[in-house]
């Protein structure tokens, strides 16, 4: 496995099963849902706060397209199926104020509540990389670490050390490299 060439900064997150669904089957859905429509939206929660969607879009215009890695958890099974019933997301929008209906082509964008979606335009698979999460860190300058309800962020690489203790396992293998596409991220509801 190589190590991926990645930009200064990007989204990182953890990929798991979904509402019964396992992820080669959301792999498949959304690289459909490109084929068709030119996009796709990948919701994840609105806990994340450190990957909210008017930051994205900031990262993806100072950085030039956005890109997001889809990466494992760090032991097998770590990341979990979800528990709730999950609902079809009708409306989008890229400030959070103005929404409009979610294109009715694509595949359904499911969520046990409100949330963001990053707007993907393309998914490199397989992927037998890896990505040291330990050379990076998030926004406030801490080592990089997730949990229930917060496994999406926005990592940049900085020349100083972050502050925190680092995570125990920093190596991880890499499932999908995606495109962000314009506006990169949105709120879905």
């Amino acid at each position: 496995m190589a190590n991926i060439t990645t930009p200064s900064q990007l989204v990182v997150s953890i990929y798991g099963p979904h509402a019964g669904e396992d992820e080669n089957a959301i792999l498949r859905r959304k690289m459909a849902d490109i084929q068709k429509v030119g996009f796709t939206l990948w919701l994840y929660s609105k806990g994340n706060k450190f990957a909210r969607p008017l930051d994205v879009q900031k990262m993806a215009y100072e950085y030039g397209d956005g890109r997001l890695l889809l990466i494992h958890p760090s032991s097998p099974g770590g990341a979990g199926d979800t528990t709730k019933v999950p609902r079809a997301m009708r409306e989008m929008s890229a400030d959070g104020r103005l929404f409009e209906p979610i294109d009715p082509r694509l595949s359904p964008v499911t969520g046990s509540h409100d949330g963001f979606a990053f707007v993907i335009s393309r998914i490199e698979l397989p992927c037998d990389q890896t990505i040291n999460l330990a050379q990076f860190a998030n926004p406030e300058h801490q080592h990089v670490g997730f949990k229930i309800g917060n496994s999406t962020q926005i990592i940049r690489r900085y020349s100083t050390p972050p502050a925190g203790v680092p995570m125990k396992k920093p190596l991880r293998r890499v499932w999908a490299i995606c495109t962000l596409a314009y506006p990169y991220c949105v709120f879905v509801r």
